[in-house]
């Protein structure tokens, strides 16, 4: 799948939620896009320089399921998830059991923005 340098002041896949967050994504073609989102209320606060890696389609694309793994080197490769069919805290758990390091959940159909909220307490302690 393409890959994408991402600049994340936010917090994506641990504990404490930032109170805002930005996303730029580059691509290869060094073009640039921003987009509006917010933070998770679960999981880690990414530091305050932010967090830059590469974006990477997640397969399945909901995560619903276990996803594929990220290339194996020492990049940090972040998910881009798509939004529905299963609870968040799922979504961030297939794909921290994948080797992500951080999570993206895009909309599909709408612009409409929602804070990733966890439904399982069980699951959440496992996100790490």
């Amino acid at each position: 799948p393409p890959a994408a340098a991402l600049v994340l002041p936010v917090c994506l896949l641990w504990e404490l939620p930032a109170a805002k967050a930005y996303i730029r994504a580059v691509s290869h073609h060094n073009s640039s896009m921003q987009f509006t989102d917010l933070p998770a209320i679960f999981g880690y606060p990414l530091p305050r320089e932010g967090l830059v890696g590469l974006l990477v389609e997640a397969w399945p694309a909901n995560a619903c399921l276990p996803l594929k793994a990220p290339p194996s080197n020492s990049s940090v490769f972040i998910a881009l998830v798509r939004r529905f069919n299963c609870s968040f805290d799922l979504k961030v758990f297939h794909a921290q059991q994948a080797g992500f390091l951080g999570v993206i959940v895009h909309n599909v159909g709408s612009d409409e923005l929602l804070n990733m909220v966890w439904e399982d307490d069980q699951l959440r302690r496992h996100i790490t």
